[in-house]
């Protein structure tokens, strides 16, 4: 369980590199509404490139809300933390 707990990660962070504002929009959804479905085949492109070649996998929207939300979480946290692009001062 732990490598399937991991590959959804990566996943997740994938997916929410390649289309951050897709994935925002999708996680913005009622859950089960006709603009999550709307969201999640708009993203269609982007979930299919963070599968590897020859690979299938299904899960249900709630789980990929899940995994994107991480993902999305993810990058926004590493954002964060990187050093300030300002100078300090020195030359």
């Amino acid at each position: 369980h732990v490598r399937q707990a991991l590959a959804l990660e990566q996943f997740g962070e994938c997916v929410a590199r390649a289309d951050a504002a897709g994935v925002r929009n999708l996680l913005a959804q009622h859950p089960g509404s006709a603009g999550e479905t709307a969201a999640i085949n708009t993203l269609r492109p982007s979930l299919a490139g963070c599968i590897p070649q020859d690979n299938t996998i299904t899960f249900s929207a709630s789980i990929l809300r899940g995994a994107l939300a991480e993902g999305i979480y993810r990058l926004s946290v590493a954002a964060r933390e990187l050093p300030s692009t300002q100078s300090s001062g020195a030359q």
